[in-house]
């Protein structure tokens, strides 16, 4: 599925995000802010 999620939804959710093939759709407010969510999916959702 295509899941537009938050920041904190997606914090949230990862144990269940880890559970199925997703494609995550994120839009941030400052660049800032899009490195740090970037980071945070790359770190925990490693690509299988």
């Amino acid at each position: 599925p295509i899941l537009p999620l938050n920041a904190q939804e997606i914090r949230d959710h990862l144990e269940l995000l880890k559970q199925i093939k997703s494609v995550l759709w994120y839009e941030a407010q400052t660049l800032e802010e899009a490195q740090e969510i970037c980071a945070f999916v790359r770190r925990e959702l490693p690509v299988t």
